[in-house]
């Protein structure tokens, strides 16, 4: 995580708040999850070099870059966001931090992830849902 600075992807007036341990507003009702959140998620994920990734809910592109930065170049990451502004800004994000084996798709709401790519090694999902899926 110190490898990627938490304030390049968060939106200008928020940046000079990027070393607080706590969710920051990105925009279109979103949040940058609190580092300490994000923190324990890689830690449970245990994320191995060269696996795949499917990151639900990519927001500001945060986790996505710090999972493309766990797989490495041999990996990839797919990052999913259903808001398009936020899908272009986590696209802009990455490309700044050059990890070309990750990538930002817009999500469909009536799918679950990418089915089209699956299997994923990894679904790390940070995106809020009104219920689970029962399949």
């Amino acid at each position: 995580m110190r490898r990627v600075r938490r304030e390049e992807f968060l939106p200008g007036d928020v940046k000079r708040h990027a070393g607080m341990d706590s969710a920051l507003p990105i925009g279109f009702g979103q949040t940058n999850s609190q580092p300490t959140t994000v923190a324990d998620m890689m830690e449970l994920l245990d994320v191995p070099a060269g696996a795949r990734v499917l990151d639900v809910g990519s927001g500001s592109g945060w986790s996505t870059a710090i999972l493309a930065e766990l797989v490495g170049p041999d990996g990839q990451v797919h990052g999913v966001e259903l808001v398009p502004e936020l899908v272009e800004r986590c696209r802009a994000n990455l490309e700044a931090f050059d990890v070309p084996w990750a990538e930002i798709h817009q999500a469909e709401p009536e799918a679950l992830g990418l089915p089209g790519l699956a299997p994923f090694d990894l679904i790390p999902v940070s995106a809020m849902a009104d219920s689970l899926p029962t399949n």
